[in-house]
């Protein structure tokens, strides 16, 4: 008995300690010496080591706690340290059963994106989903909120197409289950559907949902509350890229304020809500205001996330693109080139985001005019895209149109319309006609194909176009031209065409008396006749021929003497 009850005090007692470590948020302990919180958690890291060597799960669930806090404070690479004891400890020892070690993968998955490791975070969650779907169901919160952080790094990896079903899958589901409006999981979905649509360009959606979500919070929470403030963000950025700056600058002024005091002005939320509105500045074209804050946040990220997080990368990425705007060509390069560089030494050349930062250096040097540079970069990340991340990835297709733009621009054309027509074929298929990036292809390639048509069929007398070889130069045009004339047509005869259209040949042909000058092959013909009027007609060339190549071109044979009038 005495046992029991002592085992119950230590219980309660370890249940006191965790719950003051887990209410630990950065909501909590923002702008608040976290000091000695770390100085706490770094001993007790060092004693579950020493005390706890022969008891597994005790050590791994004090470890989770540990990491837990960790991350409340935002110390990620400490966080991260725990929890690869943890899973260590699995491996090793405890049974990959018990609920702590979905427990500490949720964990995992956070810390990866905290650390903005995207690409890490993924195969941990498709793993967790399909555990905790096995074991709890698809209707139970835990895997709804798994399904939400899935979807949140589909969309920042770029798969927004992934992203937008996954969330609204969840989104369904809630529905379904007939919560109240102002359900925290319910608005969580919702937010983050109003960033993925905002990601695909879906603007109005994106917009409306931000709104709603950001009115449910402050109703319930406050506008002071961080939540909220955080829901306002999103509006913010909804408001600035619908280009409603007048309501997206009020509002962003009251958020930033707002922030800074809830969270503390190098917090990632703070410092998030600062680049909407130096965006605003750059949308407005007030470059100087917007660079200035731009180079203020960038110094606030580099101290509080490091110089390699994806969100210092952004932001230095934002500071090139104003550089351009203000043709401070040298220094838009110089940023762009360093995050390319920042990213190779973190992750490798063959990283998804190191691809991205390739690519966007590459369209700034087609922006500069540096061709040869943009094509040299785009060949060398296609040839790791299609090898990491396929052929119909959207990152491959956007390299594929960037290369067949520049094989144009230089002049290129077949192999131009060649990578243009197979990108186009696979936008289609997987992102829809009428998505944006098909619409560029299908355009670019229209333009081609027009240039292209009016290099090789010059009618009008007074413009001189290319050298053309009638030998090779057989056009489909021309073969058309050619036979029309055999069949002795005139245009009127083909005016009703369906939609302009060339007519099938299986209209009847007129009965046309044959020329001397010109006669036409038959069957009944010998075959060396037929042989010798084919020379003869190639010599000849007919009025649409001599007319495209320059030759004889009042029909009259060249040996014919002219007549003076």
């Amino acid at each position: 008995r005495a046992t029991a009850d002592e085992l119950a005090k230590t219980q309660a007692i370890t249940n006191f300690v965790q719950n003051l470590f887990f209410s630990l948020d950065p909501e909590h302990t923002a702008r608040k010496d976290t000091e000695l919180i770390k100085t706490m958690l770094d001993q007790g890291s060092k004693r579950a080591g020493n005390e706890l060597s022969g008891e597994p799960e005790i050590e791994a669930k004090i470890r989770l706690c540990l990491a837990k806090t960790y991350r409340s404070i935002l110390l990620y690479d400490e966080a991260e340290k725990e929890l690869d004891r943890v899973i260590e400890l699995f491996e090793s020892e405890l049974d990959g059963d018990l609920p702590i070690r979905m427990e500490a993968m949720s964990e995992i998955a956070m810390v990866h994106d905290a650390l903005g490791n995207y690409v890490e975070a993924q195969p941990t969650l498709l793993e967790l989903l399909k555990e905790r779907e096995q074991k709890l169901g698809p209707d139970h919160d835990d895997v709804i909120r798994t399904q939400i952080n899935l979807a949140i790094v589909y969309r920042r990896i770029g798969k927004v197409e992934q992203a937008e079903n996954q969330c609204s899958e969840c989104l369904s589901t809630l529905k379904d289950q007939n919560r109240t409006d102002d359900d925290p999981l319910l608005l969580s979905c919702m937010q983050e559907l109003s960033k993925i649509y905002l990601a695909g360009e879906k603007f109005a959606q994106g917009e409306s949902l931000a709104r709603n979500v950001y009115e449910k919070k402050r109703i319930r929470w406050g506008e002071k509350n961080a939540d909220s403030l955080r829901a306002g963000q999103i509006l913010v950025e909804a408001l600035r890229q619908s280009k409603k700056l007048d309501e997206a600058e009020e509002l962003s002024f009251r958020i930033v304020k707002g922030l800074e005091s809830a969270l503390g002005s190098t917090h990632p939320d703070t410092l998030a809500a600062a680049d909407s509105q130096a965006g605003i500045f750059a949308a407005r074209d007030n470059l100087e205001d917007a660079l200035q804050c731009y180079v203020e946040i960038l110094a606030r990220k580099e101290e509080a996330l490091g110089a390699k997080h994806p969100e210092t990368l952004a932001t230095l990425q934002a500071k090139a693109r104003i550089y351009e705007k203000l043709d401070r060509l040298g220094e838009a390069e110089t940023a762009q080139t360093m995050v390319r560089d920042r990213l190779l030494e973190k992750h490798g050349q063959e990283h998804p985001e190191t691809l991205r930062a390739m690519n966007e250096l590459s369209d700034l040097f087609l922006a500069l005019g540096k061709n040869s540079e943009a094509f040299f970069l785009s060949e060398e990340a296609l040839e790791i895209e299609i090898k990491v991340m396929g052929e119909e990835d959207p990152m491959t297709l956007k390299t594929m149109f960037r290369i067949g733009k520049l094989q144009y621009l230089e002049g290129n054309i077949e192999g131009a319309m060649e990578i243009l027509g197979e990108t186009l074929a696979k936008q289609e298929k997987l992102l829809g006609f009428d998505h944006t990036e098909a619409t560029s292809t299908r355009d670019l390639l229209n333009q081609i194909l027009g240039e292209k048509t009016t290099s090789e069929v010059r009618l009008d007398g007074n413009e001189s176009g290319p050298e053309l070889n009638p030998e090779e130069e057989n056009t489909p045009l021309l073969v058309f031209l050619q036979q029309f004339e055999r069949d002795g047509r005139s245009f009127e005869d083909n005016s009703s065409s369906e939609n302009g259209s060339l007519p099938s040949q299986e209209i009847p042909r007129p009965e046309v008396a044959p020329s001397p000058s010109a006669p036409s092959l038959n069957p009944a013909q010998p075959e060396d006749d037929q042989k010798n009027t084919a020379e003869e007609d190639k010599k000849k060339g007919g009025f649409f021929r001599n007319l495209i190549f320059g030759e004889a071109s009042d029909g009259r044979d060249d040996d014919t003497p002219e007549t003076e009038e």
